[in-house]
């Protein structure tokens, strides 16, 4: 991991999602966003699944990418306020 790594987590979703479509899309997106920034920055980000995001994961990156639905972000989000 580079410097630049740390200033993003992206999360991918483990649960049921709510919408097939809309799960396989976002993980469709991670995967471009992957890609992307590795060829933009030579550089990787850090993915965890959701279920392994913890509050020290939060503390220590500036910014946290979130990927999924509605409600896995804001679940996401409250990890992060608990984290704080």
């Amino acid at each position: 991991m580079t410097p630049s790594s740390n200033l993003f987590l992206a999360v991918r979703p483990t649960g049921k999602p709510w919408n097939e479509a809309v799960n396989k899309r976002a993980l469709e997106n991670l995967n471009t966003f992957q890609t992307a920034y590795a060829r933009r920055f030579r550089a990787l980000i850090r993915v965890k699944d959701d279920k392994d995001v913890t509050p020290e994961g939060f503390r220590q990156i500036q910014r946290g990418t979130v990927w999924g639905s509605r409600q896995q972000s804001l679940d996401c989000q409250s990890r992060a306020k608990i984290a704080g």
